[in-house]
């Protein structure tokens, strides 16, 4: 069961997270990865019961944040290709979901603020 957040803390989730893989050395650290998948509530369902499903159908460790018809879920330890199996468990679940797309640190960003940055501007650019 995942964790519901403010959207708010979606910056200091992100900052805390990258500056906890950063800490260990690169060969402890190889591996160690988060992703974040980025989707939107295309349907009539109320966003807060949507989340609610959710955090019933995503993992303890899964930390999801949404405003509006905008959802994050930020996914310790996942590849992309991890991302997107569970995004599709969680699609199984509820058929409502859109994906925009996953991003994954290291991959797509080298830093905490280049990965929140790449982050809202997936959000924004809907």
């Amino acid at each position: 069961m995942g964790i519901l957040y403010r959207f708010e803390e979606l910056e200091n989730a992100i900052v805390h997270d990258i500056n906890t893989l950063e800490r260990y050395d690169d060969e402890v650290a190889e591996g160690h990865i988060l992703s974040a998948v980025i989707f939107a509530n295309e349907s009539e369902m109320d966003s807060v019961i949507l989340a609610d499903i959710l955090k019933k159908a995503s993992r303890k460790s899964d930390l999801i944040f949404f405003k509006e018809r905008n959802f994050v879920i930020l996914m310790p330890a996942t590849d992309k290709a991890g991302a997107e199996h569970i995004f599709e468990a969680m699609h199984d679940v509820c058929r409502t979901l859109k994906q925009r797309t996953i991003l994954a640190y290291p991959d797509d960003a080298f830093n905490d603020e280049a990965f929140y940055q790449k982050v809202r501007g997936v959000l924004t650019a809907v």
